[in-house]
């Protein structure tokens, strides 16, 4: 989720990296994507008419839980269970990032594919694996490699241009793969209503919608993911429609979320699968290559 609004402050300021790249002297700018210029999530699903199952979760009201409860409730499950792949798609005006990945929190390590970032990767897309704080990207040819490398390595401590470049996408893609991070969108909705029952990939879940308040996100938020929740407000965006699938264990499975806002709609889905098999591995030394070494630092 965190992903959406993090492509969000990826957008629009700054060179591209990968035309910077093409030349001799490899990547290197500011920023990335003029692509996700505000990232949010799809349908809100209409109350079913059936019998809402039994959960963990419960609320004050009948049907109605808190966002600090719900988000406090989630995130533990999530730790609890450690591991899951993901899939996400972004719209905004009309195109489309999509993406899968999977992910385990401790430690914490990502392997994601993304398909649709604008003048990034072919057209397989970009896959990027973060583990023990240091970045690799394929970008499937976006940017000329020496021979026999195709992964760019980039360091956490890394200040170089070319590391900068990427930092965005990476930042964006940690924070929305870290349920400690991403699921501050839900806290920041006051209260959520239960809906009923509903079944997301053969799971019974409870479907809650509520609006997240876009002021409470950027006081609750860091990073990328603040800096696109400001994108939001600077684009006259005040609340965020969202509705959440959670299954009978606290564990997340789906969340959505569609506003208008000055820039156009956006749309974004993000759906989990937990306890998945996940193994999280750097690729082989010898098929990689320091961005600094690129000549952007």
């Amino acid at each position: 989720m965190g992903c959406a609004l993090g492509l969000t402050a990826c957008s629009g300021a700054g060179d591209d990296p990968a035309e910077l790249a093409s030349t001799s002297e490899g990547p290197g700018s500011d920023e990335t994507t003029a692509a996700a210029s505000t990232l949010t999530p799809g349908p809100t699903a209409t109350a079913l008419e059936t019998s809402t199952p039994t959960s963990a979760i419960t609320g004050s009201a009948a049907g109605s839980v808190s966002g600090e409860e719900l988000t406090s409730r989630l995130v533990a499950a999530a730790e609890a269970d450690g591991s899951a792949t993901g899939d996400f798609s972004l719209q905004v005006s009309g195109q489309e990032i999509t993406g899968e990945a999977e992910f385990t929190l401790e430690p914490f390590a990502i392997d994601a594919v993304f398909s649709g970032l604008p003048n990034l990767g072919g057209d397989g897309g970009i896959r990027v694996v973060l583990v023990d704080d240091t970045a690799y990207l394929d970008l499937g040819g976006g940017i000329p490699l020496p021979a026999g490398k195709q992964w760019v390595s980039v360091d956490s401590g890394d200040d170089s241009p070319g590391a900068q470049a990427f930092r965005p996408i990476l930042d964006s893609l940690g924070q929305g793969f870290d349920p400690r991070e991403s699921f501050r969108i839900i806290e920041a909705a006051v209260i959520w209503s239960n809906e009923g029952s509903d079944e997301v990939d053969g799971v019974e879940t409870t479907r809650y919608t509520a609006a997240a308040d876009v002021r409470r996100l950027i006081e609750l938020s860091t990073g990328v993911d603040r800096e696109g929740a400001q994108l939001l407000a600077q684009q006259g965006v005040r609340k965020i429609p969202l509705t959440v699938w959670v299954d009978g264990t606290d564990l997340l499975r789906k969340i959505d979320f569609s506003v208008d806002s000055q820039a156009g709609a956006l749309e974004a889905q993000t759906t989990y699968d937990w306890s998945a098999e996940v193994s999280v591995e750097a690729p082989p030394a010898d098929a990689v290559v320091s961005v600094s070494r690129l000549g952007g630092g």
